[in-house]
């Protein structure tokens, strides 16, 4: 409306005071006082779903089943990701949830605190919101699809006779999908994405995208396959995945492909979905990416590419098969629910097949990177696991990067840069990393490194870290004048060096 994304309408509506930073989308979660007080039990190895919600304040007044048919967007447990599932009965105080229509990663088991015990990871962050239900609107342009229809209540000033309203026609923008050396230059687009899958040779420059992506629910909060899932022993499709059809985020499946000096403004998804190899990604300003809580925001490395995963054959089309050797430089990316860098491969390979991703090195310097943990816990804004970027003669490098948080985080578990289980072969030298407020709690001062001594095979689940060393990175701690009071001693080594978009 007006050339700005209209927010689905949701209940709580959207409280600026939640994230207190001016250039943050209305788009990202509001923490409405709704709680899971009981999701999956676990007995013996059988899981029983009973998804259970309550409040203390937001649902006491409603009438029964005023909200049947709703999606809760709720983030609690592990809080790893935010979780959905539908509303099948509520009442004064309460929802019961649908099991069948729960995100299956991950819905996250949370029991009481009474009843916490040493298996039970249990995480400050505890609450939701409710969407895609009339009884959300209640805020002058808010909207819901109802039976193929838009509901909506009348933007300010508008009339029935007057409303000039504009809705996406298609997903893509732009489709490049087995094109070679295709150049576009100068395009900008509103309401949809991008795919560049099994490209070559293809360019991307000065082109301006808004409002890639927009959805609520997924079956599916690591990968983002939004409709489909892992199932025991599979993976998810390959060409026709959401990743690949451009609805999480403008996709990066090729070759030797090429984006740069572009702005990618808000998507509920990723900013980029890189799988491919040889891409350079260059100057391009990324904002308010990865609003809907997933894994997936900012720039987001995954494993599964375009050439087929089949992890039971190795080779050319197996899990070691061609990716990485990226160069990302000089990016600005900022404001992201979980991270605004994320390398993540999917866990299947290397819990289930014990294979390990494995990527050809990368150089990711002079970027900044703001941000990360608005809505998602044990996470960090730079954020690695289950990933060999490299060769111990030829690791990646991360280098000569800013990274930094200026707004409040869901929880206290949001490093800067995390690096967690299974990453190897990565180089970790002169970044500079900083906070501006002192009630961000962060779980290691600076740059934290970890990579596994032993791993065994996931039906144990257990793992054993040993810290590896870092190298002339420089964390200042809190540092209240933000970027822009930094002087040359604030570096690392002394030398201020030039992030982000030039």
């Amino acid at each position: 409306y007006n050339g700005e994304n209209i927010p689905e309408a949701r209940y709580p509506n959207i409280n600026a005071a939640e994230y207190e930073i001016d250039d943050i989308s209305p788009l990202f979660p509001t923490k409405g006082d709704i709680k899971i007080v009981e999701s999956v039990r676990i007995e013996g190895e059988k899981l029983t779903p009973t998804y259970k919600a309550e409040s203390s304040t937001l649902l006491q007044d409603d009438e029964e089943n005023k909200w049947v048919g709703a999606t809760l967007v709720t983030l609690h447990g592990n809080a790893w990701s935010t979780s959905t599932a539908k509303v099948k009965a509520s009442g004064k105080g309460y929802l019961e949830l649908d099991a069948d229509t729960a995100t299956k990663r991950w819905w996250f088991s949370q029991a009481p605190s009474s009843e916490k015990n040493e298996n039970e990871a249990y995480w400050p962050a505890q609450w939701g919101y409710l969407t895609g239900h009339r009884a959300a609107i209640d805020l002058a342009g808010e909207w819901v699809v109802e039976n193929d229809k838009i509901v909506m209540k009348l933007p300010q000033g508008a009339t029935a006779q007057n409303l000039k309203i504009e809705m996406k026609a298609r997903q893509l923008c732009i489709n490049l999908k087995d094109k070679k050396f295709i150049h576009i230059d100068g395009i900008e687009t509103i309401g949809g994405g991008v795919t560049m899958n099994n490209t070559e040779m293809c360019v991307v420059k000065n082109c301006n995208f808004r409002y890639i992506s927009h959805y609520t629910q997924s079956v599916d909060q690591r990968e983002a396959y939004i409709d489909t899932v892992y199932a025991d022993g599979q993976q998810p499709c390959e060409d026709n995945g959401a990743p690949q059809r451009g609805e999480v985020g403008i996709y990066l499946g090729g070759k030797n492909d090429v984006l740069r000096d572009c702005t990618i403004d808000t998507s509920a998804g990723a900013a980029l979905y890189m799988t491919g190899s040889y891409t350079y990604v260059h100057n391009n300003n990324m904002i308010n990416c990865g609003y809907q809580g997933s894994y997936v925001g900012g720039i987001y490395i995954s494993a599964v590419g375009h050439t087929p995963y089949n992890v039971s054959a190795y080779g050319e089309k197996g899990y070691r098969n061609e990716r990485g050797g990226y160069v990302i430089t000089n990016n600005t990316v900022r404001n992201v629910a979980r991270s605004a860098l994320a390398v993540q491969p999917p866990e299947y390979g290397w819990k289930t097949c014990q294979q390990f991703a494995v990527y050809m090195p990368c150089e990711i310097a002079y970027n900044e990177f703001s941000n990360g943990g608005i809505s998602s816990c044990d996470t960090g804004v730079v954020y690695l696991t289950g990933a060999t970027m490299g060769t111990k003669d030829n690791q990646s490098t991360f280098h000569h990067n800013i990274v930094y948080v200026d707004a409040p985080v869901a929880g206290n578990f949001v490093g800067m840069i995390y690096y967690d289980a299974q990453v190897y072969e990565m180089s970790n030298y002169d970044n500079l990393c900083f906070k501006t407020r002192e009630d961000v709690n962060t779980i290691f001062d600076g740059t934290q490194s970890w990579t596994d001594s032993i791993f065994v095979c996931a039906t144990e689940g257990v793992y054993t870290y040993s810290v590896i060393g870092k190298k002339d990175n420089k964390y200042l701690g809190y540092f209240s004048s933000g970027k822009d009071g930094l002087t040359d001693s604030d570096y690392p080594g002394g030398k201020s060096f030039i992030t982000g978009v030039r």
